[in-house]
């Protein structure tokens, strides 16, 4: 049983001291629940991984769809559907990338990606429906040649 709560808030506003200037502020606020399930709009597994890569480069292999890796509750997913994920590069560098011709679908070609440096982090909601892991799955997280480290979650419905 899994429950998933989502928030990206981006805000931005103008402080200037000014008072002809007017502040006009410029929000963007993402908010998606899901409830348990396996629909459009339904979650029942959570991933969430440590990352360390040693350096030289390393290159950490994911797959959401084989069955390869386990669940918050240490059950196996094998997932139809990607919701949601999010990666945090804590040191060092890391490239988040698709990585191979059965990468996953957001990614526009297996070695085009999202370079991740110390304190910086991506997240992604890919909508109720989610994206097909059916047979487009795969992830890589890659270091810049040194040590590396992070975290990535990833909420899937199967």
């Amino acid at each position: 049983m899994a429950i998933a709560h989502l928030r990206l808030l981006f805000e931005a506003a103008d402080t200037s001291p000014d008072p002809y200037d007017g502040s006009i502020p410029a929000t963007l606020d993402v908010d998606r629940r899901w409830k348990d399930g396996d629909g459009s709009g339904e979650v029942n597994r959570v991933y969430k991984v440590a990352i360390s890569l040693a350096g030289g480069p390393t290159t950490l292999a994911i797959d959401f769809g084989d069955g390869s890796i386990e669940d918050v509750f240490g059950v196996a997913i094998a997932g139809d559907e990607l919701k949601a994920l999010m990666v945090q590069c804590v040191t060092g560098q890391i490239t988040v990338m698709a990585g191979a011709a059965t990468g996953l679908d957001c990614f526009t070609g297996a070695q085009e990606g999202v370079v991740l440096t110390a304190g910086q982090a991506m997240a992604i909601d890919l909508g109720a429906a989610g994206l097909d892991i059916s047979t487009n799955a795969h992830l890589e997280l890659l270091d810049g040649g040194a040590v590396a480290t992070g975290y990535l979650m990833a909420v899937t419905a199967e």
